[in-house]
């Protein structure tokens, strides 16, 4: 049981569950997700036994500073959010246990410009950019106060570039993420099935991401893993 950030857009938004003045998308008739327990991320904390101190998700949000129409969206894009929350010691004040980015929709949808992955280095002007933009937030994750996980949720469907650059900075600075598929969505955005197979499937990568850590702390102790089951059914 941990604290938990999710920085996120509208699939992670709910009335009265994100701060004031960000746009929400749900509750939702149409999509039949009309209660918080709903929603993927309050289903698989529910799970977990973490909870979520921060849900700093804005509806129609772009990762990087350029939204709809071409418009500068600084106020809302996902690299602002972070950069606030830094810069206004929020991660000085509260230990976080696990960060979880759902970015990347609105970038696509709005057709902002893709730009090139770029490590480090990174100007002003890139952050009007998708890929550069990206980079730019999982470095900044990676580097919290107490080292908190880091977990990237992709959408299922997005334009291939977008998706196979996400991919490429997680790998980069090795964190775990989740390449989301067959979601049932209600204009674009997910019903209450779709709530609950992302949640399925965040908690499944999770899963194996955990088991993979316990296994190398067991070897970094020298300890064989069938010893230690062996062990525990004894």
């Amino acid at each position: 049981m941990g604290n938990v950030v999710i920085i996120g857009d509208s699939y992670s938004t709910f009335e009265k569950y994100i701060p004031e003045g960000y746009l929400s998308y749900y509750p939702r008739e149409d999509s039949q997700v009309t209660s918080v327990e709903q929603t993927w991320w309050h289903q698989l904390f529910a799970a977990t036994g973490d909870t979520v101190v921060m849900n700093s998700s804005y509806s129609g949000s772009t990762i990087c500073h350029t939204g709809y129409d071409g418009m500068d969206s600084r106020h809302s894009s996902f690299v602002t959010r972070l950069d606030t929350l830094l810069r206004n010691g929020f991660f000085d004040r509260v230990k976080i246990d696990d960060v979880y980015i759902f970015g990347g929709t609105n970038d696509d949808w709005a057709g902002s410009p893709l730009g090139q992955l770029t490590y480090r280095d990174w100007h002003a002007e890139d952050l009007y950019k998708v890929l550069p933009a990206v980079c730019w937030l999982i470095y900044h994750a990676t580097q919290l106060p107490g080292a908190p996980n880091v977990t990237v949720i992709i959408n299922s469907d997005l334009r291939k570039e977008i998706c196979s650059g996400l991919i490429s900075a997680c790998e980069y600075w090795g964190i775990s993420y989740v390449l989301l598929h067959d979601i049932s969505k209600v204009n674009r955005h997910p019903d209450t099935d779709g709530m609950r197979a992302i949640k399925e499937q965040v908690w499944m990568v999770k899963c194996i991401v955990n088991a993979q850590k316990a296994v190398a702390l067991l070897e970094e102790n020298n300890c064989r893993t069938a010893d230690v089951v062996a062990a525990m059914e004894a």
